[in-house]
């Protein structure tokens, strides 16, 4: 099981039930802390399915329900989702939200509240209402029947929502519903409205409910408390419903909606979506926000819910410290989940587990679009910027490879190609191997590390078709201490020119009591690369320029760049910011295979 206490990291792809996410101080007072706690992290139907545990011997099996009966398969038991937000209150106490009660929050109730030392419950948000949301409402009687923990149960949600409870729970809303020995359990009922923000009581906690698009309506959406319009009859080999009467179907399609949460404007809450409507993205993209749980039914989309692809796609664009998938039915187990998450980062595919890890990493590519980084529980810092040039893709991208060596690289040593191949696809892979000298600050404990030197891998794929270039780096030396794991992404917009995404992620594990010390000097020292490296590109592309290189050979292109550098050392070495002889030697991609050259002369028009 997870820990249950972690600082923000970036990036898990599958959450799982019983996890539990420490978030840091909120902007608006230092003391105010906010835990987040995954009560269940799948699909109506829940994990495992009844069906799969029972299937005679003639089906296939499914191996993520059937890992449920062993110890090893625990994460793939998958109640409906449901989630505990823990916040620290203006008066110091803590308040425990609850996001959604389903058909079996009570099983969930007992399993984690006990492990998480919860009990009382200041407030319940309802994201719908279907059964998957609200069924458990009937179960809180244990909290309020005869003050067992508190007298009643404050709970939030839409005017539609409440007709929904009303439709299926009347007793719920109005006593004189009830029936039996009368118990039943006590609520204070708040209706919230679209994008209109509200405080939990007088705790100081503010929420902002959101509209999201969860599917659609198949018949208008009553408008009264009335029984159920028509009777629904199975239909074979689906899922779909017949109507008693033709004028019950409607004339379009009417999306059918549900809420999100925005939770001390530091959580993103989306636990059911398949689209997000435009109105809403201002609302979830203020500012960086500390966490962002996104729905993933599975790898493929679905009519209510997103897949894989569509989730990375929201990951990019809301750009969250941490992202966390939730709401997932069981075509994917949770190991494969995390399996995608650490192969996407790579951009080969050969040597993946099974088809459904290899589908789910293109899936993830195609979303993220080139966002690739999936880290480990631990703090961060991250760093993101884009920038525009005003020259075509075609000069930047080559400029971009050819910046080694330039007088603003000085602590760039060496750097050579390892691997480099072409794609069925199109696309070329290269993997290069680059040597950097770097510097200690005067606080860095002696002996922290042996040498300052640091090899550092270098990935890319550049795609002459979309004119995409995506690179991406990290260091292979003294990652305890402090790892960098860098993203480029260069593509051309469509007036022509070219933007230059960049990101990055500084991770320290050294502890001591140093490793934010660390993590920010890191940073500061990461932004002032930037600045010289895109230097080093604006010279690499005025040289390209000066040659008039275009639409020239690739070998006599840099046989005319070499001829210009004269403020550059030989090639057989480049003096380091010491002014020590390093022995560099000419990077390997300097002199193109003929298959290469092939290849180049359709994304640069070269004529070899």
């Amino acid at each position: 099981m997870p820990p249950a206490s972690i600082e923000v990291p970036n990036g898990d792809v599958s959450s799982a039930d019983g996890e539990a996410i420490s978030l840091p101080s909120t902007k608006d007072s230092t003391d105010q802390q906010i835990e987040l706690i995954f009560l269940g992290t799948g699909t109506s139907s829940s994990i495992p399915n009844l069906h799969c545990l029972t299937a005679p011997a003639s089906k296939k099996p499914c191996r993520t329900c059937l890992s449920t009966l062993t110890p090893e398969g625990k994460k793939n038991i998958r109640r409906n989702t449901s989630a505990v937000v823990r916040v620290t209150a203006k008066d110091g106490k803590k308040t425990t939200l609850v996001i959604d009660v389903g058909k079996n929050f009570h099983a969930a109730a007992i399993e984690w509240f006990p492990k998480y030392e919860l009990r009382e419950i200041d407030a319940v948000l309802i994201t719908h209402a279907h059964a998957d949301a609200m069924n458990g409402l009937d179960d809180l009687r244990g909290w309020t029947l005869g003050g067992a923990i508190q007298k009643h149960i404050d709970v939030y949600l839409s005017q539609d929502t409440l007709r929904g409870v009303q439709r299926a729970f009347p007793y719920l809303v109005a006593k004189e519903f009830a029936s039996g020995g009368g118990d039943v359990p006590e609520f204070k009922w708040h209706i919230i409205e679209d994008k209109i923000p509200f405080e939990i009581e007088d705790t100081g906690i503010r929420i902002t409910p959101f509209l999201l698009q969860h599917g659609r309506l198949f018949t208008p959406s009553p408008q009264a408390f009335t029984p159920t319009p028509f009777a629904t009859h199975p239909v074979p080999g689906g899922s779909s419903v017949t109507r008693s009467a033709a004028d019950d179907m409607i004339a379009g399609v009417h999306p059918y909606f549900c809420f999100g949460f925005l939770v001390q404007d530091a959580i993103v809450y989306m636990s059911d979506v398949s689209l997000i409507p435009d109105d809403t993205w201002p609302v979830i993209q203020g500012g960086q926000k500390a966490v962002l749980v996104i729905d993933c039914l599975r790898l493929r989309g679905h009519m209510s819910h997103m897949g894989i692809g569509e989730a990375a796609a929201t990951i990019r664009r809301i750009r969250a410290k941490r992202s966390y998938m939730t709401g997932f039915n069981h075509d994917v187990s949770h190991e494969e989940y995390t399996r995608i998450g650490e192969r996407v980062g790579s951009w080969a595919t050969e040597g993946l587990e099974n088809d459904t890890v290899r589908r789910g990493v293109e899936l993830m590519r195609g979303g993220l679009e080139g966002e690739v980084h999936w880290g480990s529980s631990s703090a961060m810092k991250f760093f993101s910027q884009s920038f525009v040039y005003d020259d075509p893709w075609s000069i930047v991208s080559l400029a971009f490879f050819l910046r080694y060596p330039n007088p603003y690289a000085s602590h760039v040593i060496s750097c050579d190609v390892v691997d480099r191949r072409q794609t069925d696809a199109g696309s070329l892979l290269t993997t290069r191997l680059i040597l950097k000298r770097g510097s200690l600050p005067r606080w860095a404990p002696q002996g922290i590390i042996s040498r300052t030197d640091s090899w550092v891998i270098e990935e890319s794929e550049v795609d002459p078709f979309g004119k995409v270039v995506r690179c991406r780096t990290k260091n292979l030396d003294h990652v305890k201490v402090m790892q960098i794991e860098e993203t480029q992404l260069f593509h051309q917009s469509q007036d022509g020119r070219t933007v230059q995404t960049t990101e990055a992620y500084i991770t320290s594990k050294f502890g001591w009591g140093l490793t934010k010390r660390i993590e920010s000097h890191g940073l500061a020292r990461f932004k002032a690369h930037v600045q010289r490296s895109r230097q080093g590109v604006s010279l690499m592309m005025d040289l390209i320029r000066q040659a008039r290189l275009q639409p020239m050979a690739f070998g006599s292109y840099i046989s005319n760049i070499r001829s210009d550098m004269s403020f550059l050392a030989p090639e057989s070495s480049v003096p380091s910011s010491t002014g020590i002889d390093t022995g560099h030697k000419p990077d390997n991609n300097h002199v193109p295979t003929s298959q290469n050259n092939r290849w180049l002369s359709r994304v640069w028009g070269t004529g070899n």
